[in-house]
């Protein structure tokens, strides 16, 4: 099993924080999921670079390394933002289904309903090393 480079922490609109360990204690992602209307801040960051990516749920935005770029199509017109998170580990396996290749994904974003109630969707898909491929 790979060991987790990106690990997640989110803020709640009351202040408090969650990290994904503390201590070397794993919290679960259920408690993030038990408190998914109080997220106003959820970001995943590197652990061995300075690299991480963060979602603000109350303005429907992706953050780079704190920066954000003027995005012009729905910015006024997002309505219940919801996030993304969750990981996708993919196997290769040899004709003999021993492990070839081990890979570690990560899916990061939000989903909001526009104005004319269409679901909208926008992700980033980023690998162990923090390299991104953009979705939605």
């Amino acid at each position: 099993m790979l060991p987790l480079k990106l690990h997640w922490k989110v803020q709640f609109n009351d202040g408090t924080e969650l990290k994904q360990f503390n201590n070397n204690k794993e919290n679960l992602f259920q408690d993030v999921l038990d408190r998914l209307n109080d997220i106003t801040l959820f970001t995943l960051y590197h652990t061995e670079r300075p690299f991480y990516v963060s979602v603000d749920t109350r303005k429907g935005l992706i953050l780079v390394n704190n920066e954000s770029q003027e995005y012009h199509g729905d910015k006024y017109n997002k309505k219940n933002i919801r996030l993304i998170f969750f990981r996708r580990h993919k196997f290769r396996l040899s004709r003999n289904l021993v492990t070839k290749k081990e890979e570690l994904f990560y899916f990061i974003g939000y989903q909001y309903t526009t104005n004319s109630n269409k679901n909208k969707q926008v992700f980033l898909q980023i690998n162990q090393e923090g390299h991104i491929a953009i979705g939605g």
